[in-house]
């Protein structure tokens, strides 16, 4: 046998209940996903801008790259992207435990 709720008032409290907070979490959740592709827009913009200046002259007389520039374009966006990801990692390592513990305290 299982227990079936006696008023429709208790089962429109625990709908609400359980979709507003369904809702809330859905939110956080798309909300942690917009930040995250507007930091890796940031990133890639900060890449691109940092590249283009340092790999192609302010005058240039072709409309192509030469093999230099895709080259230098090349190295710096992969260094660029090997240097952001050492310093997420990094800086993940210092506010995980931070983060876990902040958790783990009681409210």
């Amino acid at each position: 046998m299982y227990w079936e709720p006696q008023s429709t008032i208790y089962n429109t409290w625990l709908f609400r209940l359980v979709s507003t907070r369904l809702l809330k979490n859905k939110t956080a959740e798309r909300q942690m996903q917009m930040f995250e592709i507007e930091m890796m827009q940031h990133v890639f913009s900060n890449m691109t801008n940092s590249c283009l200046t340092k790999c192609i002259p302010a005058k240039y007389n072709d409309g192509d790259l030469t093999k230099g520039e895709a080259v230098c374009l090349d190295r710096c966006a992969a260094k660029f992207m090997q240097a952001y990801m050492h310093a997420t990692k990094k800086l993940s390592t210092l506010t995980v435990p931070e983060a876990q513990a902040a958790m783990a305290a009681p409210t």
